[in-house]
């Protein structure tokens, strides 16, 4: 699955329509794309995607593309996506590109070094709930005395 998202980088709104092409390249074959408030068709290998939503300043949407990965191991492929909009006064920054590496044993993600959540964020839930169990329980016995 490839997630596409469109910035307006720029400091005045960007009008519909916003019109997205990716050309898979070899080693892609397309499954489906979607998103809210967006169009997408396929004709092969081309996958066009549009949406009629104006991006204020710093505004941003997004779809996904899902494809079947077909290299064989030690291929890199790379998916390159283009957005095309009327009025856009800077063209140089409308590609992106990502890279998946095919191994022996199919897709290997790049997994970074460090992830964000870690088992000192598990301990510190499972303290809070134990402590909103402690206090309602408390609660509970402290209203059945004045009833």
């Amino acid at each position: 699955t490839w997630q596409v998202t469109v910035t307006n980088v720029g400091d005045t709104a960007a009008t519909e329509p916003i019109i997205v092409t990716d050309e898979l390249a070899e080693g892609l074959r397309y499954r489906d794309a979607s998103g809210d408030g967006w169009i997408c068709d396929f004709v092969d290998p081309v996958v066009t995607c549009v949406t009629d939503t104006d991006l204020a300043p710093g505004g941003a949407t997004s779809f996904t593309i899902e494809t079947y990965v077909v290299g064989e191991p030690g291929d890199t492929v790379t998916n390159v996506a283009r957005v095309d909009g009327i009025e856009d006064t800077n063209t140089d920054n409308n590609t992106d590109d990502a890279a998946v590496d095919v191994g022996e044993n199919g897709l290997e993600p790049v997994i970074p070094g460090t992830l964000p959540r870690t088992g000192s964020d598990i301990a510190g839930l499972v303290l809070a709930a134990g402590l909103l169990i402690v206090t309602g329980a408390g609660l509970r016995r402290w209203s059945k005395k004045l009833s």
